[in-house]
């Protein structure tokens, strides 16, 4: 088949929302740029909102206090679009701290070669 306008198609929308990843280096605009989200709520795990006007929980330093957070979203009333995890490199060694308080290990790597980050995988 020759590739021209004719072959063009149109796809139907998925009812899913999108889920985005932007990764780039350090003060690059990121957060601005997701801050020009639909009606975006900030899960803010590092402090790099400054000179950002947009809608945020507190600093979250916990796992669990993530966890808070998305439960809120998820049961509670608003009006928000669009959850922005700043960052998400922030994120991991949480999900790794809390997977080795729930398994009593002393680091990630404690239970053998790659089954500490299986388990927070999972």
């Amino acid at each position: 088949m020759a590739i021209s306008l004719a072959s063009i198609a149109r796809t139907t929308r998925n009812s899913l929302p999108p889920r985005v990843v932007i990764h780039g280096q350090q003060k690059i605009g990121k957060s601005t740029f997701a801050a020009g989200a639909y009606n975006p709520i900030f899960l803010p795990l590092e402090d790099g909102l400054q000179g950002i006007e947009t809608n945020s929980f507190p600093l979250l330093t916990s796992y669990a206090q993530v966890e808070e957070a998305l439960h809120s979203l998820h049961d509670d009333r608003h009006d928000f679009g669009t959850v922005v995890v700043d960052s998400t490199d922030w994120l991991e060694p949480l999900i790794w701290e809390h997977t080795c308080r729930k398994n009593g290990w002393a680091s990630i790597e404690a239970p053998g070669y790659g089954r500490g980050y299986i388990e927070a995988n999972a």
